[in-house]
């Protein structure tokens, strides 16, 4: 089982300051390993919703030419149920290897290091919602016209996430078999490695099958707007 909760094994000192400051450039560091492996992944994927490009294009720019803003990292407490199929998902992500491989890899690196959430209850949960999912933020960035946000979702096998919608645009990076529909498209399957497009404001949902569901998600909006929203 994983525990992507971020528990820590006790250290046997206290940590100084260099330590702490050479914790965080590290944790910088693995965060835009990730960010290049999405990029990537993303220039890969050749039959992807055109729609999906300008978006993901300036999520990465404001990201790796911003100042990048870790969000916060190893929260102390109890692993969430949906982690333990964390290594499950990555394991499944790297079959496919190419880029797809490679950001499960970048990824599996950095789930140990951020803290995982549950979504606000929804007012009508679907069953097993609350215990069979998790959310991380990754990372956020300002750039002189657009915020980015970039994190992953996992969520096991047979669960449906609610319908919702949030301010920001939205690119799925899809790491797992599962299904994604919105106010425009019934549901379907994209496939490991392809990518799924969410429009500002529209209402859209994901379900699992069999195996759990696992993804990076980019959320795009303008400057001056709402405070960016986990998925």
């Amino acid at each position: 089982m994983t525990n992507c909760s971020g528990l820590v094994t006790a250290l046997r000192r206290s940590p100084t300051i260099t330590d702490r400051h050479q914790s965080t450039d590290h944790h910088r560091s693995d965060l835009l390993d990730v960010v290049r492996a999405a990029e990537r992944a993303f220039d890969a994927v050749d039959d992807g919703p055109t729609d999906a490009r300008e978006p993901a294009r300036r999520v990465f720019e404001t990201l790796l030419g911003g100042d990048l803003e870790p969000a916060p990292a190893r929260a102390r407490g109890e692993a969430l149920p949906a982690c333990a199929h964390l290594d499950d998902a990555v394991a499944r992500a790297r079959e496919h290897r190419g880029a797809t491989a490679g950001l499960a890899d970048a990824v599996a690196t950095i789930a140990r290091q951020v803290t995982w959430m549950r979504r606000e209850e929804p007012e009508r949960p679907t069953p097993g919602f609350a215990d069979g999912h998790a959310n991380a933020v990754l990372a956020h960035a300002s750039g002189p016209e657009w915020n980015a946000l970039m994190g992953i979702s996992l969520m096991a096998p047979n669960v449906r996430y609610p319908d919702h919608a949030h301010p920001p645009e939205e690119v799925y990076l899809v790491l797992s078999p599962g299904e994604w529909r919105n106010e425009r498209h019934a549901w379907f399957e994209p496939g490991i490695g392809h990518v799924v497009h969410n429009p500002a404001g529209i209402v859209h949902a994901m379900r699992s099958g069999q195996v759990p569901l696992f993804a990076v998600w980019l959320h795009l909006d303008r400057r001056g707007s709402a405070p960016p929203v986990a998925s």
